[in-house]
């Protein structure tokens, strides 16, 4: 978050930089808008670079570890009224979960041909597998 700001900074020098506490819906929509829209690199058995996108079960995933770390923290930030809300409460969050699982069955298809292809998901080479096997 902080190097994303920084770089906004350094683009637009009147961006005033937006601290990366406390975790609200609007911060957590920007980091999804970036996540989901940026390819995530995988290897495939020849070395060459494959990409893929983020499922629905790591959206919900990250939206559950983020709101179990907000509830937790919400005692810090009394003066801050969206802390103190389920992120799941937000529109934009639910939109993201809702636009996740409309294009999971189109993600699941394109990863199963990536997987036919020889992607792999894992940062191990065919010698690691091979060890593990």
């Amino acid at each position: 978050w902080d190097g994303s700001q920084s770089s906004l900074q350094a683009q637009n020098p009147s961006h005033s930089i937006i601290p990366a506490l406390p975790i609200i819906p609007a911060k957590v929509t920007l980091f999804f808008e970036y996540e989901t829209t940026r390819p995530q690199k995988r290897k495939r058995d020849d070395g060459s670079d494959s990409t893929g996108t983020i499922g629905i079960r790591t959206i919900q995933q990250v939206i559950s570890a983020l709101e179990k770390y907000c509830a937790g923290n919400a005692y810090k930030y009394p003066n801050v009224p969206a802390t103190q809300l389920g992120l799941r409460t937000d529109i934009r969050i639910r939109v993201f979960e809702t636009a996740g699982k409309h294009n999971e069955p189109q993600r699941v298809k394109m990863a199963h041909s990536l997987k036919a292809k020889g992607t792999n998901a894992d940062t191990f080479t065919s010698t690691d597998l091979m060890k593990c096997a």
